[in-house]
């Protein structure tokens, strides 16, 4: 029995996986190793930063698309490969996988923190699964900031309950800010 492993879940192996669905090989032991059961598809990142999608929109689940291609799924990164004996080494400590063939298709990631100022001032959206959880509590944080920050246009009770009412979850103990006279 032949063994191929595919090294990451990107867009590549994304097809490969779909492919192999249509036309099982016979006789091959498939495994695909991913730190993660999604998979983003990039050319949708923009959409996702201006709110037109959501996470699951634009992000592929691996999970069910190998069971339609009848491949193992193993969720965990490599940690080396040995190509001496042909293994790959993971870092969830579980077995190391044996290969005839591999295809690796684990993404590139710039190193933009040698870029002076990047750090402080740029949000880099590779790694992906990175650049998501950043946006997210970017996200979270202006509309945090925005709520707190709005200011009701009359001072009667209904103006106070609307401005209560307007925090954001977990701001509970918060006292809203004196209304403004406007």
């Amino acid at each position: 029995m032949k063994r191929l492993v595919l090294l990451g879940g990107g867009h590549s192996h994304v097809e490969v996986i779909r492919r192999l669905g249509m036309n099982p090989p016979r006789d091959t032991r498939i495994v695909l190793v991913s730190p993660g059961r999604h998979t983003p598809y990039s050319g949708m990142l923009p959409g996702f930063a201006a709110g037109h999608y959501g996470f699951h929109d634009c992000h592929i689940d691996l999970e069910p698309l190998c069971r339609l291609g009848r491949v193992e799924f193993r969720t965990t990164e490599a940690q080396g490969i040995d190509p001496i004996a042909r293994r790959v080494l993971c870092s969830d400590g579980g077995a190391a996988i044996d290969y005839d063939v591999l295809s690796i298709n684990v993404g590139a990631t710039p190193g933009a923190e040698a870029i002076p100022g990047t750090p402080e001032h740029a949000l880099p959206v590779k790694p992906v699964s990175e650049f998501v959880r950043a946006w997210d509590r970017i996200q979270s944080a202006a509309t945090r900031t925005y709520l707190n920050n709005r200011r009701v246009m009359r001072c009667g009770p209904n103006a106070m309950n609307a401005r209560s009412g307007a925090l954001s979850e977990g701001d509970e103990d918060k006292k809203p800010d004196q209304p403004q006279l406007g």
